[in-house]
């Protein structure tokens, strides 16, 4: 019978480590974005057009996209170590409802479901050019969603975790989350809207000649590219943040965990007189987590 697996994870220096290469593929994003694609040779190739920041099917995209995904695998690992060491109900709920938040990101990143909703926003007349609400539809539909459940967890993060560092972290990712928002709000105006700053800028700076001459673009084209380039840069950032606040957490929910393959059938049930009763022999993954306290609690998944 082969011997039982052990695995010894350090939460700090994963943390620490997820911080460390995630910030710099933010930084890495919009670097190679200014060198292979900003600066390649007109007409840029396809592998050129790989390193564009703003391209759905591009490296950025691919990263941002994973990365927000296995943040949605780490809170469900939280809400399930919450639930499974026998946490009050209101925690189990927080963090299930993170999960869900996270996981719905990943949808949308992945597929872009927010500029289909913007479309319908837009097409209704009601956001876009000429509306009364004057950049992305998407912001007047979801807006106000995201930012609730952006605010939720700032406040739940804030109360359930313990160290100020990962706190103020998660304050941080907010903020630049929030700042991500804004430059895309100014994206999504008209070109001659007066609260368009980017119009301002190549005017001002009169940016146009440099940026043929650099890029071969227009003066706005360019500042819009750097700016998208630059929002996505941020969106992983604020995603880093929280996922290494969360993985650094785990531990405070559950400081040993034991994974074990088993059978219902070694899995006791309670019937509702009382009695016990097996199931059947089906495969199943049991958890076994000790809680702060060292209070043992097995669950079944």
């Amino acid at each position: 019978m082969p011997a039982p697996a052990r695995f010894g994870l350090d939460a700090g220096r994963l943390a620490s480590r997820l911080r460390f290469g995630m910030l710099w593929a933010a930084a890495m994003v919009v670097g190679l974005d200014a060198w292979l694609y900003l600066g390649a040779a007109r007409p840029r190739t396809a592998l050129a057009r790989w390193f564009d920041a703003t391209s759905e099917i591009g490296l950025a995209s691919w990263l941002a996209v994973t990365q927000v995904g296995l943040l949605a695998l780490t809170a469900w690992a939280a809400a399930a170590l919450a639930r499974a060491t026998g946490a009050s109900r209101p925690r189990v709920v927080g963090w299930t409802v993170l999960a869900c938040f996270f996981s719905y990101l990943a949808l949308d990143d992945g597929t872009r479901l927010h500029e289909a909703v913007g479309a319908a926003v837009q097409d209704a007349g009601v956001a876009g050019d000429g509306a009364w609400f004057p950049s992305y539809g998407w912001q007047l539909a979801l807006g106000p969603v995201f930012v609730g459940l952006g605010a939720f967890m700032v406040a739940f993060l804030w109360r359930e975790l313990r160290a100020p560092r990962q706190r103020w972290a998660v304050v941080g990712a907010a903020g630049l989350m929030g700042t991500a928002v804004a430059l895309d709000f100014v994206d999504g105006l008209a070109p001659l809207h007066p609260w368009n700053l980017y119009t301002r800028l190549v005017l001002g700076l009169d940016l146009t000649p440099a940026a043929r001459a650099a890029f071969g673009m227009g003066g706005l084209e360019a500042v819009v590219h750097v700016s998208r380039a630059v929002e996505e840069a941020l969106e992983i950032a604020a995603i880093t943040l929280v996922w290494a606040a969360v993985v650094q957490h785990l531990p405070a929910l559950a400081p040993s965990v034991t994974v074990r393959w088993a059978s219902t059938a070694d899995l006791p049930r309670e019937s509702g007189d009382g009695a016990s009763t097996r199931l059947s022999d089906a495969p199943v993954l049991a958890v076994e987590g000790r809680a702060v306290g060292d209070r043992p609690v097995e669950a079944a998944g």
